[in-house]
């Protein structure tokens, strides 16, 4: 997996591209990343290169937790499909279970952060793979009392559930 959290500004688009030349074929993306359109870019020339097809490379995304609203999940994923520069991802991941309002990019009080239920959020996410614009959803930095919150009312299943351990994360 090419991870590509906050590199400096050029670095993703090289990157990508020596990433897919060398046989990496999942690139994990977020939004809020701010880097989506180099990695877009790697992949568009590394196609056109004929070095891989879209098809052979794992795209995951993750919804930005200013987009829980469901009338604002499929906005997120649009502004993440644009910036990459593709149809679909592959995996797309509620990356936090928090929601931010919706001008908040990082919450720094409490009174930017609101109450959205995560099982709202999932469904709108559900709605995304019927559209065809993700093969599977998943969530991202979840505990057992939030993963069971949402399996509560999944229709379709959790694919993933990532999160961060290292050791010296705590």
């Amino acid at each position: 997996s090419c991870g590509i959290w906050l590199p400096e500004e050029g670095k993703v688009y090289e990157a990508t591209k020596h990433a897919l030349k060398v046989g990496y074929r999942h690139i994990d993306c977020a939004w809020v990343y701010f880097n989506e359109a180099e990695v877009g870019k790697g992949l568009a020339e590394s196609v056109e290169e004929g070095v891989v097809t879209r098809e052979e490379v794992w795209l995951t995304g993750k919804l930005w937790n200013n987009f829980h609203r469901p009338e604002l999940v499929k906005k997120g994923l649009q502004e993440s499909l644009d910036s990459l520069g593709v149809k679909y991802l592959d995996l797309f991941l509620m990356h936090f279970p928090v929601a931010f309002k919706p001008d908040v990019v990082e919450a720094t009080s409490p009174d930017q952060v609101e109450n959205v239920p995560l099982a709202d959020t999932w469904k709108a996410m559900e709605a995304l793979v019927d559209e065809g614009l993700v093969k599977n959803i998943g969530i991202s930095n979840c505990e057992i009392p939030q993963v069971k919150e949402i399996l509560a009312s999944a229709t379709k299943p959790v694919a993933v559930n990532q999160f961060e351990t290292q050791p010296y994360y705590s």
